[in-house]
């Protein structure tokens, strides 16, 4: 019961607080957040602290930044004690005193930047035990009392800068034994007292950037030696410092001298520093370094010497450095290196010499910085670099001479170097480059010869850089560049060609560059862009060929560039604008046409470009008139601010005057389609009937209208106006989109019908007999033609439908034998095909070998009849050899459908053995026949006009008359004359007989 009475007080109370709590004023003008724990009262224009019974005693934030505070009367904020951040920042507070922070126990953070402070008096923060950051910058606080942060032992952060405080007195700090970092600069500092900065025992970083320091006391930092990391020095007055004021520094990693005076640095200034990295001694007035000034900073990283007035680098001055990685010694007056002047830097990566007065490089000036990767000699007077120079060093990446009067590089100036990525010869006096400067250069990426005399590249040049991505050539005189001259960069992204004297575009040369990116040609004398100038350039994304005398530029130059995002034509000579040059640049966002000689731009070319973020086209003579409606139309791309620079030319009436204001003024409609019938979107026609198509526009000027077919060819009717008639005759079309365009200068609309063209339907089964084993699979396929599409099933003997043009039966059995019917079906018809399936049989002739005998004269058939399944295929083979099949018809011969052969009007060239094959996919079968036509007496041979004895009789009485000729020769012969007769006569005759006999041989065979 007792602990149920207590849980009930204790519920109690709580609610009495959160009501009390709830229940608490927020001050005027201001805002209060987190249930009034955060109250904000910035830029409230408040001129005085809100009441303590204003503000909730439970407040932990209080936020009165940029108001009219002039005051905070004593013990203004006694009643906040859970307070832990006020803000004060940006008032007019001109004094504090102990009692101003009364009664903040818990303040962690408090700003008192940017008002009218003079002086921090003794004790001031003595109440603010629990104080961690302390802003005080940008006041007037000239004078702080020795006991000015007296029991801040917490603090942890002190800005101070921007005041105008002259010195620290000893002890000053004491109390801060927290402190992590503490700013001082920008003040009227002008010396540091001894034992300034004791008792900041924590301090790592100490800054007295901007203020008026010109000598330092050998214990100026005593007090901060074991701790210190960074000290800042910058914008000072030192001239010099005492040998040891930075001696026995454990910790310290980073010095800055920048900005100061200092003219010398002995071989004391810096010792016993072993963690120093960063050495910053840049702007100052060094003329001289003595050898080993920095032998006692072996582990220094970084060492930056530049924009002092050194004007010689003596042998063995870094001696030492063996840790060195980066030494900067650029914006000096260094004229020579001597030999050895790096010796000892052995670690050294990166070393920059640029804008100085270098005229001559020892052949052993770098000898033993071996490492070097970065090395920068832009801005001086180097005439030539020998090739000893650089060819130890086996790691250089990156090597910078540009600026510089070198007029001739040797042949082996870059042996070795096989590590070089970026070359920079810009700015020299170079008129040619030989044949194999940069062969060593295999893994060059970036090459820069810009601002030189080149006038011509030798073909091996740059044929072994396969990894250069850039190559800069610009500002030179180069009039032509042969087709080899980039045949090894092949991977080459960006080429800079901008104010040479190139008259075309280095077609031949691009097609070895397929991956440039980024293609410049401005500012030469190219007169024409050809179609296949950038044809081989798949992956361009910013063409700039701006400052040419560009006349013509042919449609598709720029057809195959689907990446194109850049296009610049500025300060051409184009007079007109082809429509559908960017027909296939879908990415392009920035195209510009300024100050050519434009008319006119056909609203086309905006449909192409639908991405274009970015067009200008100022400064060129506008015809103000329907054809350019497109301003009107595309101000979303247009830069408005320069609209004042499009200017009517034509007509004369509007000539000087605003072309956006005049073009706006004339009633231009875009082109309408006038759609009557819905139904109209979609027309069927049979093949056999005409099509026609009509198609209505309306807008000004008075549109053109064509019609684009299926197969996207362009017809233009015959008539004209806002009522066009397309007739086709019937069979000449095609179905699929018919699209009505209309179109006129300012625009045009489109309409489309699809037309079905409705074709008879047929259906064909592959195969009409189909054999298959038993248990074994047939397949079954039909095609149809026709529209509409039917639908197509098979029907199986039994009368089953299977939906497909393709029906398959596995395990075919007695049930599944029979005719299958194809059926295809659509609106217009129903038809079918039939395909016989049955098991194999092989081929049977039922005919036997047969002898025939017959009279010349006769017509005969020789059978040969056979079944089977599927039907078996017949063939003869004759006594020629012939192989002839059925219903095959030449000359006398036939064969029938049945397989029988007919030979009419018989004769002796018929006789022989006939053999008739009938084959399926089951086997073959085969009979042969003998043919014999007998003979008829000789009398009838005689009067037979196809007779072989009328040849021979022919035979003869030629023989004959060659033998009385060769009887009168002989007898005209001398004295042997009947010996010769005997011998010549005898021979000829058994000739003649052998003959006889041959042709009785040969014509008694078929």
């Amino acid at each position: 019961m007792a602990a149920t009475n207590i849980r009930n007080l204790t519920l109690i109370l709580v609610i009495y607080l959160n009501n009390l709590r709830s229940s608490s004023p927020c001050p005027p003008r201001c805002s209060c957040y987190l249930d009034r724990s955060d109250v904000d009262c910035n830029y409230a224009g408040l001129k005085e602290i809100p009441s303590a019974s204003s503000v909730p005693s439970y407040a932990q934030k209080l936020r009165l930044k940029s108001n009219h505070i002039h005051l905070i009367p004593t013990r203004a904020f006694e009643p906040l004690n859970q307070l832990w951040n006020l803000d004060l920042s940006n008032n007019r507070i001109r004094a504090l005193d102990n009692q101003t922070f009364l009664g903040l126990t818990s303040l962690e953070f408090l700003s008192l930047s940017s008002n009218s402070i003079q002086a921090i008096a003794e004790n001031t923060f003595e109440m603010l035990s629990s104080l961690k950051t302390l802003i005080l910058n940008n006041n007037c606080i000239g004078f702080i009392d020795a006991q000015g942060f007296a029991g801040l032992f917490n603090l942890l952060f002190l800005d101070l800068s921007e005041n105008v405080i002259q010195e620290f007195t000893e002890g000053m700090f004491s109390d801060l034994v927290a402190l992590a970092e503490i700013r001082i600069s920008g003040n009227n500092i002008t010396w540091i007292a001894s034992g300034a900065f004791v008792g900041l025992s924590s301090l790592p970083s100490l800054n007295l950037s901007s203020n008026q320091i010109g000598a330092l006391r050998e214990d100026a930092f005593h007090g901060v030696k074991t701790t210190l990391q960074r000290l800042s020095l910058e914008h000072n007055n030192l001239t010099t410092f005492p040998p040891n004021v930075f001696n026995g520094f454990p910790a310290l990693e980073e010095i800055s001298f920048y900005n100061n005076s200092l003219r010398s640095i002995s071989v004391d200034s810096f010792t016993d520093l072993p963690s120093l990295c960063f050495l910053d001694l840049k702007e100052n007035r060094i003329a001289m370094l003595k050898p080993k000034t920095f032998q006692n900073l072996p582990d220094l990283i970084v060492l930056d010497l530049s924009y002092n007035q050194l004007d010689a680098i003596k042998g063995l001055t870094f001696v030492g450095l063996r840790e060195i990685m980066e030494l900067r010694l650029e914006f000096n007056q260094i004229q020579e290196l001597e030999s050895y002047s790096f010796f000892g830097c052995s670690s050294l990566s990166v070393l920059n010499l640029q804008n100085n007065q270098l005229h001559a490089i020892h052949s052993k000036a770098f000898e033993g910085a071996y490492f070097l990767t970065t090395i920068k000699l832009d801005n001086n007077r180097l005439t030539t670099l020998p090739s000893e120079v650089l060819k130890p060093f086996r790691l250089l990446h990156e090597i910078t001479l540009s600026n510089n009067s070198m007029s001739v590089l040797q042949e082996s100036a870059f042996q070795g170097l096989v590590h070089v990525r970026s070359l920079d010869l810009s700015m020299n006096n170079l008129s040619m480059i030989s044949q194999d400067v940069f062969n060593p250069l295999v893994n060059l990426r970036v090459l820069n010869l810009s601002g030189n005399f080149i006038t011509a590249i030798a073909n091996s040049s740059l044929s072994n850089l396969p990894k250069l991505k850039l190559l800069n050539i610009s500002n030179n005189f180069i009039q032509a560049i042969s087709c080899n001259t980039f045949r090894g960069s092949g991977n080459l992204e960006m080429l800079n060609l901008h104010q040479n004297r190139l008259t075309s575009v280095p077609t031949c040369a691009l097609t070895k560059t397929p991956l440039i990116i980024k293609l410049i040609l401005s500012a030469n004398q190219i007169h024409e862009l050809e179609e296949k100038d950038f044809s081989k350039l798949d992956s361009i994304q910013e063409i700039y060929v701006q400052n040419n005398i560009i006349r013509i530029i042919h449609p598709l130059t720029f057809f195959h560039l689907g990446r194109l995002n850049i296009l610049n034509l500025d300060n051409n000579e184009l007079t007109a604008v082809h429509q559908h040059w960017f027909s296939n640049s879908l990415a392009i966002q920035y195209l510009s046409l300024s100050h050519n000689k434009i008319q006119v731009i056909n609203h086309r070319l905006f449909g192409g470009i639908k991405k274009i973020e970015t067009f200008s086209a100022v400064g060129n003579p506008w015809a103000c008139n329907c054809s350019n409606f497109w301003m009107t139309v595309n101000r979303s791309i247009i830069d408005l601010k320069m609209s004042h620079l499009y200017v009517c030319d034509s007509p004369v009436s509007l000539k000087g005057t605003n072309a956006f204001e005049s073009i706006s003024d004339i009633p231009c409609t875009l082109p309408k389609i006038i759609r009557a019938r819905a139904e109209t979107f979609h027309l069927a026609v049979k093949e056999e009937e005409p099509l026609r198509l009509t198609c209505k526009a309306s807008g000004f000027p008075a549109p053109k209208i064509y019609w684009v077919l299926p197969d996207r060819t362009k017809r233009i009717p015959s008539s004209s106006g806002s009522n066009v008639l397309m007739a086709m005759e019937p069979r000449t079309y095609k179905g699929g989109y018919y699209s009505c365009i209309a179109e006129n200068e300012v625009g045009m609309d489109k309409m489309h019908i699809f037309v079905d063209v409705i074709k008879a339907l047929s259906v064909t089964v592959l195969q009409r007999f189909v054999a298959v084993d038993e248990n074994g699979t047939a397949n079954l396929t039909c095609l149809t033609e026709g529209y509409p599409e039917p639908e197509v099933h098979w029907v199986s003997p039994s009368g089953h439908k299977y939906l497909g043009y393709q029906h398959i039966l596995e395990s075919v059995g007695n049930n599944d034998v029979g005719k299958y019917y194809c059926v295809a079906k659509n609106s217009q018809s129903t038809v079918n095909d039939s395909a016989l399936l049955a098991f194999g049989k092989p081929p049977l002739i039922k005919s036997r070998s047969t002898n025939f005998t017959f009279s010349p004269g006769q017509n005969i058939v020789l059978p040969c009849l056979s079944i089977g399944f599927p039907p078996p295929v017949v063939i003869w083979k004759l006594p020629s050899l012939l192989h002839i099949g059925s219903n095959y018809t030449g000359g006398r011969i036939k064969v029938l459908e049945n397989g029988d052969l007919i030979i009419e009007n018989l004769d002796w060239n018929a006789t022989g053995i006939y053999i008739c094959d009938a084959s399926n996919l089951s086997g073959t079968d085969s009979v042969q026949h003998f043919v014999s036509v007998r003979e008829e007496n000789t009398c009838m041979q005689l009067l037979n006009p196809d007779s072989h004895y009328k040849k021979l009789i022919l035979f003869i009485v030629v023989s004959v008359f060659l033998i009385g000729v060769a009887a009168l020769f002989a007898r005209i012969a001398t004295r042997k004359k009947k010996r010769l007769k005997i011998i010549r006569v005898q021979p000829f005759q058994e000739k003649n007989q052998s003959q006889v006999s041959q042709v009785k041989i040969t014509e008694t065979g078929l």
